[in-house]
């Protein structure tokens, strides 16, 4: 196997595209950019093999008119600490599209008879109420669908080291 994405999503046509994603190095971790998508391919990539502070494995695109409480905006994250690829295509009609998944060029997976490969998640979610919505979307997946469930309430305790110094 030489490239296999985890998901594929097409938007509606649009007149322009912008994207966010996170960048950033030690000290200054998830500074938000905000980029206009040209006609072409912008590609998102880590090749590290491991997680860092220089780029997540998330981005939200949007018409070039969503705020904080209004506006389209749709949203990928690719649950994978590895090496990765996120691709996003707009074409010259105002469509745009991308695609996900683990490893990069000048990887391959060479399988048996009978092996599989699984691709990590790659989960998208559209918000008609701007990136507040996107943003409150993503915290209800997270607590709904991904964190383990909680079998009783959790008693409080109480830290006081700091205060009394032992």
């Amino acid at each position: 196997v030489l490239r296999l994405d985890s998901a594929a999503w097409t938007l509606p046509a649009r007149d322009d595209y912008r994207v966010s994603h996170v960048v950033g190095e030690w000290g200054r971790e998830f500074q938000l950019r905000r980029d206009h998508v040209p006609v072409g391919e912008s590609v998102f990539t880590s090749r590290l093999g491991i997680t860092g502070q220089h780029a997540g494995p998330w981005l939200m695109l949007d018409a070039r008119d969503a705020a904080e409480e209004h506006g389209e905006v749709w949203s990928a994250a690719l649950a994978w600490s590895g090496s990765r690829r996120i691709t996003v295509r707009r074409d010259p009609y105002g469509r745009a599209s991308w695609t996900g998944g683990f490893g990069h060029e000048g990887l391959v997976w060479k399988l048996a008879a009978g092996e599989h490969l699984e691709t990590p998640v790659f989960t998208g979610l559209y918000a008609p109420d701007g990136f507040g919505g996107t943003s409150r979307r993503w915290h209800a997946f997270v607590e709904e669908e991904v964190l383990p469930a909680c079998p009783a309430e959790r008693p409080l305790v109480f830290n006081s080291w700091e205060a009394t110094e032992f």
